[in-house]
């Protein structure tokens, strides 16, 4: 409801703010100021030819001009009907082509802006090139148009974004990256190397210069290549604040408490939708349901539990960690967990979180 309503403020205000990607060439004011010089210009011209001495002083030239047009034109003067028809239908076939032709040259220009624009789902390009020409001319390219609204680089992304949101109220713009391994291009199974490539590519101190970036890789500076000498000058992680993401052992124990609680809590709302609230909340019931987290570890010494857990360093390895070993305890609900186990889901957990 909160994020709607955020939706339906900013468009109401950018409609009502006077911002060029929205609204036409010319404001109000400049088009009423047109038409009054028009309706002026209109005005003046038929009172003057009311006036029978400026229709004297205009129709000589305009014979003249007729007299030329037959003298050039035999046919005009013996067949003046047809000779005007054949260069009106001439006239208008002109047109009708250079109309055809601005539409094609309009909308050749709205697919080629669109080809260089990756979004999930593109704007139908007629829509597209309607909104091109009120705000440019037809003989401005695609590259200029791409420069003033779209930009090049990263960077001049990011100002010409920030700027249109500050006219929308916002008052600034934060960026958040996260699960880049996730991205099928940079899927570090299929492309080892991809991701490296991309954290060179955004680890830029021109980039990261505008501020408000905040970046999660799925790894250390060292692991992606990104602590040579090459990388940290054009980088300038000294201007910039990096840190390795870290959980202790405690934390990500808690988590995983937590985690384990809501599953059951979960478990708990579902048994009651199925069996009656009454019954669930029946002591004997809850005493044979009854699950800590402690307790899927209790073939597991103490020792061996913390040297395992205190391998992981991060929710991601925790999360692939319990999956495994939750995935055991359906294999064998019988036998519990073991050492182990323990040791085979935190081998997994380690290797695929990379």
């Amino acid at each position: 409801g909160d994020w709607t309503h955020v939706q339906v403020t900013s468009l109401a205000c950018l409609r009502a703010t006077p911002t060029p990607y929205l609204h036409g060439r010319y404001t109000p004011l400049q088009v009423a100021a047109g038409v009054g010089v028009a309706a002026t210009a209109l005005a003046g011209g038929v009172a003057a030819a009311r006036d029978p001495d400026v229709a004297d002083a205009l129709s000589a030239p305009a014979e003249h001009v007729w007299e030329q047009l037959e003298n050039a034109l035999p046919p005009l003067r013996s067949h003046p009907k047809l000779v005007l028809g054949a260069l009106g239908f001439a006239a208008l076939g002109g047109a009708l082509m250079w109309r055809r032709y601005l539409v094609a040259s309009s909308l050749g220009r709205a697919a080629e802006m669109q080809a260089q624009v990756r979004v999930v789902k593109q704007q139908p390009p007629a829509v597209l090139a309607g909104l091109l020409d009120s705000q440019f001319s037809p003989q401005d390219k695609t590259d200029t148009i791409r420069l003033l609204v779209i930009g090049i680089s990263a960077h001049q992304k990011l100002e010409l974004l920030e700027r249109l949101l500050v006219q929308l109220g916002y008052e600034s713009v934060t960026v958040f990256g996260d699960c880049f391994d996730e991205v099928t291009l940079l899927d570090p199974v299929r492309f080892p190397g991809a991701i490296k490539v991309f954290a060179r590519e955004i680890c830029r101190n021109d980039l990261l210069n505008f501020g408000r970036l905040h970046f999660f890789f799925p790894d250390s500076r060292l692991a992606l290549d990104l602590s040579t000498d090459k990388t940290l000058k054009e980088a300038r992680f000294d201007r910039h604040f990096v840190r390795d993401l870290v959980w202790s052992r405690h934390q990500l124990e808690e988590l995983a408490e937590r985690r384990f609680r809501a599953a059951q809590d979960a478990l708990k709302t579902e048994a009651e939708a199925a069996l009656g609230k009454d019954y669930v909340n029946d002591p004997a019931y809850q005493e044979a349901t009854k699950t800590s987290f402690a307790d899927l570890f209790k073939k597991v010494r103490g020792e061996d539990f913390s040297s395992y857990l205190s391998k992981l360093s991060t929710p991601r390895e925790l999360l692939i960690m319990m999956t495994e070993m939750f995935a055991r305890i359906e294999a064998h609900p019988e036998g519990g967990l073991t050492a182990q186990d323990m040791e085979i889901a935190v081998t997994k957990a380690m290797e695929q979180a990379v």
